[in-house]
């Protein structure tokens, strides 16, 4: 798997997301996070996705011990998230990023 970059204009959100190869915990990390991205930082973030069994060094070097973990690095101060994204606004507020209205019906 390695490294994903999600790279998007103007961005102004630095996020890595660590994840252990493709398990179903992984993957439905990895999509949650998107979804999150998609709807509530259009064109304001980049995310790296890093498998830490093919980058262990990575982890190591951000005091990663667990997975799934985001880590916020810009705008500071750096955050970390260990676990289940589910709960949306429970991620949006750990990185205090405020809710953008979503155009869904």
């Amino acid at each position: 798997m390695g490294s994903a970059t999600v790279n998007v204009k103007n961005k102004n959100i630095e996020l890595l997301l660590f994840v252990s190869g493709m398990t179903p915990k992984s993957i439905q990390a990895i999509g949650t996070l998107k979804k999150i991205c998609e709807a509530h930082l259009v064109n304001r973030y980049n995310l790296e996705i890093i498998d830490v069994y093919r980058e262990p060094q990575r982890a190591k070097e951000n005091d990663v011990f667990a997975v799934p973990t985001l880590i916020k690095l810009y705008p500071l101060p750096r955050q970390v998230f260990i676990g289940d994204m589910s709960d949306v606004s429970h991620v949006l507020r750990a990185f205090g990023i405020k809710k953008e209205p979503t155009h869904e019906k």
